[in-house]
């Protein structure tokens, strides 16, 4: 059983801050790049697109409710939300576009550059393959989180396991991997040998797809709901701990007998991560509002974001990784131009 155990040494020098950060009032659930645009998905059920190192902003009324869960979709150019209305809506900034419109509300979204996009209320899926073929699947729990492979397999973290979807055939495989308890995110290994959610327990698990082996990793201190890999698919990121947590994945065994790597140490609670897209660097989150970019090979911190009390709660760079944009807890927006900082 793998656990916590081994620390990186680090700096932390303070940098200035390139960019701009916006008071939007209401809780920012999730921040993504859209089009080029920083689009913020809000509790009021607004997206606003802002333009980074400009002034122009667009607000386009989604929901009646609170937007509870987004994705990106089309190729980074719209968002894919859902909402306690029971809508899923594809958004852009030229306006939205309602998908369904049903009577519970959305637990969960997602999206593949294929076109398939998925969304789940309580213990149903619904699932839109590329070819277009509309699918309805029953689950063995409630849904708290999905996210496609990036070969197009669907994962969904549900009350007691995990369940894989594979839509390449015309007749969707389904595989379920049970482990007791609530599962709350849930991520697929870029090579497609691993599964691995986290729990309400504080841990993660981990199957491997190729026999369906599980491993637990524990010792973390919090619940670790933000996941994200590393673009050589090498190391898996968390929260939940007062350091981004960092999982080795490049054996045949995975994290299995290996000990985490601890990164960004501070005296709170880590929240959110979010690897960058081209270089072995980290966006990482805390409960307290601070945020900070960490290198990988050499544990180096440069400070974001120092903290104000209200969390992070989503952080994301765009495709270049030139720009990063993050929300918090309390209503604001922040877009930095790393261009600027480096």
């Amino acid at each position: 059983m793998p656990s916590l155990k081994a620390a990186a040494r680090q700096t932390l020098p303070l940098v200035k801050r390139y960019g701009s950060e916006h008071a939007l009032g209401t809780h920012v659930n999730a921040v993504r790049f859209v089009g080029g645009y920083a689009a913020a998905a809000l509790g009021d059920g607004m997206v606003r697109f802002f333009l980074p190192n400009a002034a122009m902003t667009i607000a386009i009324p989604a929901h009646k409710g609170a937007i509870l869960c987004a994705s990106l979709a089309t190729n980074n150019k719209e968002f894919l939300t859902g909402g306690d209305d029971g809508r899923v809506c594809r958004i852009s900034p030229d306006g939205a576009k309602t998908i369904t419109d049903g009577s519970g509300w959305i637990d969960a979204v997602a999206s593949h550059p294929s076109g398939a996009y998925a969304f789940a209320t309580r213990r149903t899926a619904f699932v839109h393959a590329a070819d277009g073929e509309d699918r309805e699947i029953t689950l063995n729990g409630s849904a708290a989180a999905m996210a496609f492979s990036l070969a197009g397999q669907l994962a969904i973290a549900e009350r007691g396991g995990v369940t894989l979807i594979g839509l390449a055939n015309e007749t969707p495989s389904i595989r379920r991997f049970p482990h007791e308890g609530l599962h709350l995110a849930v991520a697929v290994s870029a090579d497609e040998r691993f599964v691995v959610s986290s729990t309400y327990d504080c841990a993660l698990h981990t199957w491997r797809l190729s026999d369906d082996f599980d491993m637990h990793m524990s010792g973390y201190v919090g619940r670790p709901r933000s996941l994200s890999w590393s673009a050589d698919g090498r190391w898996l990121a968390s929260s939940g701990a007062t350091s981004v947590v960092l999982w080795p994945f490049q054996d045949e065994d995975g994290p299995l007998r290996r000990t985490a790597t601890t990164l960004a140490r501070r005296s709170t609670l880590v929240v959110h991560v979010s690897w960058h897209p081209r270089k072995s660097m980290l966006s990482v989150g805390y409960a307290d509002g601070a945020l900070v970019l960490v290198q990988k090979h050499d544990g180096l911190v440069r400070a974001v974001r120092d903290p104000d009390g209200s969390a992070i709660t989503d952080a994301n760079f765009d495709e270049s990784g030139r720009f990063l944009a993050y929300g918090t807890e309390q209503g604001t927006l922040g877009i930095v131009d790393l261009r600027e900082s480096a």
